[in-house]
């Protein structure tokens, strides 16, 4: 018996792979590890978008509570109510206004937008990129 699957295999002929198999195989594999990375990078700026939203909101309070604490509205309000004094002295009341804006609260704030716009920007991009990739 153990002759006769013997002699049946010995006349089947070994199958090579098509010369193209390699390339494919290694092209698929670079594709996944691509998509790979990707979906990291996705998933980190995900958090990115998450955190800035978040800290979106209490960005804007602390803007909006430093400017109402300064006095910047009331100065602002000088330029409408009382322009012709404000045009004499437009010099001292520019540095005026300077000197009481909350200037950390809105580069806090400023950072939290671009870091929010920049998550936006990069995952567009990239969710673009993973669905191309999956189409392949």
């Amino acid at each position: 018996m153990a002759k006769d699957y013997e002699q049946l295999f010995s006349q089947i002929e070994a199958l090579e792979p098509p010369p193209a198999l390699l390339g494919k195989v290694m092209l698929h594999l670079e594709r996944e590890k691509k998509l790979v990375i990707i979906k990291r990078k996705v998933a980190l700026f995900s958090a990115g978008l998450i955190f800035s939203v978040l800290a979106l909101i209490p960005a804007f309070k602390m803007v909006w509570d430093g400017v109402a604490s300064s006095g910047f509205t009331q100065f602002l309000s000088l330029l409408f109510t009382d322009s012709g004094v404000v045009m004499a002295y437009w010099q001292s009341f520019g540095l005026t206004l300077l000197e009481s804006l909350p200037v950390l609260s809105i580069i806090i704030f400023l950072a939290i937008i671009f870091i929010l716009l920049e998550s936006v920007r990069f995952l567009s991009k990239n969710i673009r990129i993973i669905h191309n990739l999956k189409l392949i």
